[in-house]
């Protein structure tokens, strides 16, 4: 099996190496760690700003969506550029691994279109994820399985079935 990149992919990982040389955030050794503190959250939100302009967030994500439209390759070369320059990579967490493949896989039309490009900007925060997930739901109540734990007897099973109703409105 030949793990080397073609012409195309050695050509992707030069752009890719190209734009983060020149986008990359730089660091100020001479700053002092509030300095650092106070410039790092306008730096970060900056950098995912230009990151997700180009589809990065979410890289293999269709383009319609707010993804990058790349392939698996192409996505794997953007990984390993981003850990080769020290880049912050943004690509990851709950939004874009867990909550966005599930809605592409399990959405209709109209959801992605709400929401992924949305989770692909980095504009939506984690706090209101599971609000999504609930106003997402073919059914308007959320069930919890609660798996308790002693002071029941170890011989009993235990796992109790909640139905929460709440409403899928914001």
């Amino acid at each position: 099996m030949d793990f080397n990149d073609n012409a195309s992919q050695a050509e992707w990982r030069k752009e890719v190496a190209t734009f983060l040389a020149a986008e990359k955030p730089k660091s100020d050794p001479d700053a002092t760690p509030q300095e650092m503190m106070e410039r790092g959250r306008s730096m970060m939100k900056e950098w995912r700003g230009k990151l997700s302009a180009k589809g990065w967030v979410a890289p293999a994500w269709p383009k319609e969506y707010g993804g990058g439209g790349l392939s698996k390759k192409q996505a794997r070369i953007l990984q390993e550029e981003m850990a080769k320059a020290g880049a912050y990579n943004p690509i990851g967490g709950m939004g874009v691994m867990m909550f966005g493949p599930t809605l592409l896989e399990y959405g209709n039309e109209e959801q992605k279109r709400k929401y992924l490009p949305e989770v692909a900007s980095v504009r939506i925060r984690p706090r209101i994820w599971s609000a999504i997930i609930v106003s997402i739901s073919a059914f308007t109540s959320l069930r919890v399985i609660i798996n308790s734990s002693p002071p029941y007897r170890a011989t009993e099973s235990v796992t109790r079935m909640h139905s929460l109703r709440i409403p899928a409105t914001f």
